[in-house]
C-alpha cells in the first residue's frame, strides 16, 4: 500500500522544472488572443445590450444565474472597454508578467463573455476556460518569462538553476484533455451512427461546415466508414496513450491528422489549434530537447531553445510552495 500512495505523491508533488509549463502558458495565451481576436469585429452585436441578445431576454429565457460582468455593463463602449481589458490581460499572461494576477483577471474577462452569449461558443471554448481556470493555481510564471527575468535581476546571487515547481496543476490540465477525449469517444460510442459506421456520411453532407467537394465522399461507403472508425480509435487511444513516454509521440500525431482534418476539411480551426495546443502539457523538458536538437541536428538552425535552457532559472522552490 506504501508504494501507490508514494507513486502518487511523486506524480503530483515531485519537483520538476516550469519550462513545459511556461511554454503550455503561451501557446494557451496565444490561443485565449486569437479567439477573442475573432469576436472583436462583432463585440457589440454578440455581447452588448445593444446586440442581438440583450441581458434581460437572457436571464429571462434560461431562468439561471449568470457569472458575468457584462450583466452590469451592457452600452457597446463599455463592453468594448471589458474586451480591451481582456486583450491586455492575455498579453500579460502570455509573456508572463504579474503572472498570477494576469491568469486570474483573464479567467474572469473569458467566462463573463462566455456566460454573457453561450450562442457563439462552441466545445473549444469550454477547453479553453478550463484550462485558463486551472492556470490560476499553477507557477506558470516560473519559467520563460518576464516575471522570472525581473526575479533574477533582483536577486542576482541566489541559487542558479532551473525553476522547480510542483506540477500538480499541470497534472490537473493533463486529465481534463484525457477526460474530453474519452468522454467525446464514449458518447460517440453510445449511438448508432458510429456503431454501424455511418457518421461521417451526415458530417459530410454539412455542406455549411465543409469545404466545397467533400460531400462527394458521401458515395463511397468505404472512406466515410473508414474514417469513422478511425476518428472513434483516435478519441478512445489518445487520452490513454498519452500518459506513456513510447506511445506519446503516436497519440500526438493521431491527433494532429484528427485534428487537422476538423480544421481543413470541417473548416473549424479554432478547436483543433486548441487541442493541438493541449498536447504540450503533457511533454516533458528533456523530451522537447531531444526534438529540438534532432531538428537542429537536421536543419542546422533551432538553438534559442539551448539559449534559453542554458541561463539560470529562479531559486529551486519547495514542493508545496506555488508561486507566479
Amino acid at each position: 500500500m506504501i508504494k501507490p500512495i508514494r507513486d502518487w505523491d511523486r506524480f503530483f508533488f515531485a519537483p520538476q522544472t516550469a519550462k513545459v509549463l511556461g511554454l503550455y502558458r503561451i501557446a494557451i495565451g496565444l490561443v485565449t488572443i486569437y479567439c477573442f481576436a475573432l469576436f472583436a469585429k462583432d463585440v457589440t452585436a454578440f455581447f452588448s445590450d445593444r446586440g442581438l441578445i440583450p441581458f434581460s431576454s437572457v436571464e429571462n429565457n434560461t431562468h439561471r444565474d449568470f457569472h458575468t460582468i457584462l450583466r452590469w455593463i451592457g452600452y457597446p463602449w463599455s463592453v468594448k472597454c471589458a474586451l480591451a481589458a481582456l486583450f491586455l490581460a492575455g498579453i500579460s499572461f502570455t509573456v508572463g508578467f504579474y503572472t498570477r494576477t494576469s491568469s486570474i483577471l483573464l479567467f474572469l474577462l473569458v467566462l463573463s463573455f462566455h456566460e454573457r452569449n453561450q450562442q457563439v461558443l462552441n466545445g473549444g471554448d469550454v477547453v479553453l476556460r478550463t484550462q485558463l481556470f486551472l492556470f490560476m493555481f499553477a507557477p506558470a510564471g516560473a519559467a520563460l518569462s518576464l516575471d522570472s527575468l525581473i526575479r533574477r535581476k533582483r536577486h542576482p546571487n541566489e541559487a542558479a538553476g532551473p525553476a522547480l515547481v510542483a506540477p500538480w496543476a499541470q497534472r490537473l490540465m493533463q486529465f481534463q484533455i484525457a477526460i474530453i477525449y474519452f468522454v467525446s469517444a464514449y458518447a460517440k460510442w453510445s449511438g448508432d451512427l458510429y456503431r454501424n459506421g455511418s457518421a461521417m456520411y451526415y458530417v459530410f453532407g454539412l455542406i455549411d461546415f465543409n469545404i466545397r467537394g467533400v460531400e462527394r465522399l458521401m458515395n463511397y461507403p468505404v472512406i466515410y466508414s473508414g474514417l469513422t472508425f478511425a476518428m472513434l480509435f483516435v478519441e478512445i487511444a489518445i487520452p490513454f496513450l498519452m500518459w506513456f513516454h513510447a506511445a506519446r509521440p503516436y497519440a500526438v500525431v493521431m491527433g494532429l491528422l484528427l485534428h487537422l482534418w476538423i480544421m481543413i476539411v470541417m473548416t473549424i480551426p479554432v478547436f483543433g489549434i486548441l487541442m493541438v495546443a493541449t498536447y504540450i502539457s503533457w511533454f516533458s523538458e528533456e523530451e522537447f530537447e531531444g526534438g529540438f536538437d534532432r531538428l537542429r541536428k537536421a536543419f542546422g538552425g533551432t538553438r534559442w531553445w539551448a539559449r534559453l535552457s542554458a541561463v539560470p532559472e529562479t531559486v529551486v522552490l519547495p514542493r508545496n510552495q506555488a508561486t507566479d
